[in-house]
């Protein structure tokens, strides 16, 4: 959303380019952020940012690739769910981040359990809220005593039983991709995908 054309048509470019390297490589799905405009309001830079998604799902759908936007920006629950559907484009969705809704939690909630309770209804609120366009997911854990994300997942106070017990009802099929920081990558990518596994079989097992 530069100012300058030329950035902005050097940046559709590069991010197209990638689009094709993706496809080239048997991907189905690319992920973004969107863009502020600098000291735009979101309002104010509203109708560019769905200008540019619709284009990029064009290409994108020209060559079998679905655009997601991850969550980041816009920061509500309610603006980004609206951006996405405001788009309006067979192929641009969302990724949900799990960690991403961190900036939500009101400052002077400190108590812990406190923490964990109103961050997975935020969860919850942000998934449904995005219905058939929630298409990708980055799983990580958030740990609640200082609101530090992309933990190994099992380590923070996330609950993946209830995140797919919300997503089994609303026919999710997509991708739950590991995006963790830990110093022992491999071990903890096994040790997360173990533990998403024991939350799957939960949520299987007490139901909906």
């Amino acid at each position: 959303l530069s100012p300058n054309q030329a950035l902005r048509d050097c940046a559709m470019h590069e991010m197209l380019a990638s689009f094709d390297g993706t496809a080239f490589l048997g991907g189905r799905v690319v992920v973004t952020h969107a863009p502020a405009k600098g000291t735009f309001s979101l309002d104010e830079a509203w109708s560019e940012l769905v200008e540019v998604y619709r284009r990029l799902g064009d290409y994108g759908g020209e060559i079998g690739i679905k655009v997601t936007i991850e969550t980041c920006y816009p920061a509500e629950i309610d603006r980004f769910a609206e951006l996405v559907h405001s788009i309006d484009h067979p192929a641009v969705g969302a990724t949900v981040d799990v960690g991403h809704l961190r900036a939500l939690v009101p400052p002077d909630m400190v108590n812990e359990t406190q923490r964990a309770e109103y961050y997975n209804d935020l969860i919850e609120a942000h998934v449904r809220s995005l219905g058939d366009r929630l298409w990708h997911f980055h799983m990580h854990d958030t740990r609640f005593a200082d609101l530090r994300d992309h933990r190994g997942c099992g380590l923070g106070g996330i609950d993946y039983a209830r995140l797919f017990r919300v997503t089994d009802e609303m026919g999710y099929g997509g991708w739950f991709i590991i995006e963790i920081e830990e110093p022992d990558g491999v071990n903890a990518v096994a040790r997360s995908r173990d533990t998403l596994a024991t939350a799957m079989a939960a949520a299987r097992t007490t139901g909906r």
